[in-house]
């Protein structure tokens, strides 16, 4: 059973490499226009903008929490814990369609571009799996509840405070460092567009003609 799995691991494996490489030789052929290189769905579509609209303001807010202080700070602290238990609820659809649709292949580039954007997009998946599922275990067990916009989602009844102050260093420690994951993935649309004069937007944008 060990050696199926193996080999079966293997395989794909070998058959990514080379799919990767064959992208990869057909840099000079691709076409400009992100419609001709492929879209994903309408709920992929729909999704990507949501969970990461609701990322980008967690993040947005956080940052702006550091120059506040008393009661604003914990006006848009509450906020942020808002958007980030929304992200988490946005993110069990889209992880769903992500695996049930027809995801387009990659856009043509040299293989380190190719894997980087792989890469990226893997870190990123992580990143809005991770944050709010810290969150939630911190607010859960830190006694205070889940704020959630107009109500709070009631926490543990027993508050353990080990776990939640675990939750928060991990959380508070990811999120420095990978919420430069947005403007590097934002910027790798501008790349495309700027440097290699593709507009990649219509396979991700929901409403572009």
């Amino acid at each position: 059973m060990f050696n199926q799995v193996r080999k079966t691991v293997i395989s794909k494996y070998q058959a990514g490499v080379a799919r990767i490489r064959q992208m990869s030789t057909a840099t000079s052929n691709a076409p400009a226009n992100g419609l001709e290189l492929g879209q994903y769905s309408g709920g992929m579509k729909l999704f990507h903008f949501a969970t990461g609209g609701s990322l980008l303001v967690c993040v947005g807010l956080v940052n702006l929490a550091q120059y506040q202080k008393g009661k604003k700070k914990m006006d848009t602290m509450y906020y942020h814990k808002s958007f980030g238990l929304l992200a988490a609820g946005l993110m069990v659809p889209r992880i769903f369609i992500r695996l049930t649709s027809k995801i387009p292949n990659p856009i043509p580039g040299p293989t380190w571009e190719v894997m980087a954007a792989h890469a990226t997009h893997a870190a990123l998946y992580a990143f809005m799996i991770f944050m709010p599922v810290s969150g939630i275990v911190m607010g859960y067990y830190g006694g205070k509840g889940l704020p959630f916009f107009w109500t709070t989602v009631p926490g543990a009844e027993k508050a353990d405070g080990k776990i939640a102050k675990q939750a928060f260093e991990n959380h508070k420690l990811i999120g420095h460092y990978a919420q430069w994951l947005i403007p590097a993935h934002v910027g790798a649309v501008g790349f495309h567009f700027f440097i290699k004069g593709r507009n990649i937007l219509p396979r991700i944008f929901p409403t572009w003609k």
